[in-house]
């Protein structure tokens, strides 16, 4: 039957179906809220949570546990998850991680805040619960309204191991060129097998706060922006 609701409810849709699926049920969505009735979404995809609403309702084991504006929830949500998610996946995980460590220019980095324009390293040591052949593994960055903007994955260096049961492992890499525009961001680890099957994944293992306080390089005002990079660069200007 063709329903004309007043409230509308979109629950993970977006995260099955194929791109015309998808293109489809945001007009219905845009078609809906146009006409002045309510669309209420639901997702974990922060992305396209931050994207899609202006106001966001964060539930908790089925209470309320904040309702703002979708900026705030969002950043909230993803801070209460970046260690909350490694203790609880860890218990019955393939991969138990034990610490997680940044560096930057050989000092640790506890409370996450790292200079723009200088190096830094992430460390993590974990322990395998199976035997894999050529393990891979992947660090990805993902910006404070959930969008994965930069993926570093072992794989692409042609660098493997050889998980064994019951052995630690550490793992470390290294941005040689750190040009992430100041904010905050969370990092996901993901550990693979050659054939990309996933042996674990973290979501936010780990909060960046990159600050340009101790930064080397100096920041313009506005370099405060839409978007996640500052590229280096070098200007050449001459009037013709």
């Amino acid at each position: 039957a063709h329903l004309e609701p007043e409230i509308l409810v979109v629950d993970e849709v977006l995260a099955v179906g194929d791109a015309q699926f998808q293109k489809k049920c945001l007009g219905k969505m845009s078609d809906v809220a146009g006409e002045g009735r309510t669309v209420l979404f639901v997702s974990h995809n922060m992305g396209m949570v931050n994207i899609l609403t202006a106001t966001c309702c964060w539930l908790q084991n089925g209470q309320v546990e904040l309702l703002d504006s979708t900026e705030q929830v969002v950043s909230k949500y993803l801070d209460s998850t970046a260690q909350q998610s490694v203790i609880a996946d860890s218990a019955s995980a393939t991969i138990t991680i034990d610490t997680i460590v940044l560096k930057q220019e050989e000092e640790l980095r506890s409370s996450g805040l790292i200079d723009f324009g200088l190096p830094f390293e992430i460390e993590v040591v974990l322990e395998s619960k199976v035997d894999s052949d050529d393990a891979h593994f992947l660090f990805a960055i993902v910006s404070g309204d959930g969008n994965r903007f930069a993926t570093m994955n072992s794989s692409d260096a042609n660098f493997g191991v050889d998980l064994k049961s019951g052995e630690k492992y550490i793992v470390r890499w290294k941005c040689v060129e750190n040009c992430l525009v100041p904010g905050r961001y969370y990092l996901e680890f993901n550990v693979h097998d050659r054939y990309r099957a996933a042996i674990a994944r973290y979501e936010n293992i780990a909060t960046l706060e990159i600050t340009s306080l101790g930064a080397p390089v100096r920041l313009a005002r506005n370099t405060l922006r839409a978007g996640y990079i500052a590229l280096p660069s070098k200007w050449y200007i001459q009037a013709i």
